[in-house]
């Protein structure tokens, strides 16, 4: 049964071994990644992914109130697909001040994104994982960054988007309509989307 499963069946016994958590602890790391919704071959597609994933980590920092210290990129093609050439790489950037800025983040992202971009590749998924995460962001001998300032506008910014909007974004994030996941067989929402609410008629 593992630990879990002898601590729960204790629980049920009445046998308390399972310590309450009012919160659930801050992630040690944090990944967005997806495949694409069809074969992604030129750099600037490829951008607007990445750029995404990027600024959905930074909001997810954000949100348990962390840190950046360093990120990985990654990018690879389709391996089932062996009738193509095969290509998989990822590269780590560590950054100079650690931060949870949606346009630092964005922008080591992308530069991680250059050095490893490799033309004639149809590539089916790429990502972006924060890899190490801290709780106090201790600034740099040479910042030129006005920290307080980007703070309140990254505050703003998530105030206005909500848990799952995204009504302000980096232009280089673009529409998501060339690489987004195909989503047709994608289950309705009834609890979360008042358009999805199921309709009932009767007589």
């Amino acid at each position: 049964m593992t630990v879990t499963g002898e601590r729960t069946w204790k629980e049920l016994r009445g046998i308390s071994c399972i310590d309450m958590e009012s919160a659930p602890p801050a992630k040690k790391q944090i990944c967005t990644s997806r495949s694409f919704g069809k074969m992604v071959e030129d750099i600037d597609t490829m951008s607007e992914a990445i750029a995404t994933h990027a600024s959905t980590c930074a909001k997810k920092l954000r949100q348990q109130k962390s840190y950046a210290m360093s990120l990985m990129v990654f990018i690879h093609t389709n391996n089932f697909r062996e009738d193509l050439p095969q290509y998989w790489k990822n590269t780590i950037i560590k950054l100079s001040v650690p931060t949870s800025d949606t346009l630092e983040i964005v922008h080591y992202a992308l530069e991680g994104l250059k050095s490893i971009f490799m033309p004639g590749y149809q590539y089916k998924k790429a990502g972006v994982i924060i890899t190490e995460i801290v709780t106090s962001a201790q600034l740099g001998l040479f910042d030129t960054v006005d920290r307080e300032k980007r703070e309140k506008l990254m505050q703003a910014i998530d105030k206005v988007n909500g848990e799952h909007r995204h009504l302000v974004k980096l232009a280089v994030q673009g529409n998501g309509r060339d690489w987004k996941l195909k989503q047709e067989q994608l289950s309705k929402r009834y609890t979360t989307d008042i358009n999805e609410v199921l309709t009932i008629k009767c007589k």
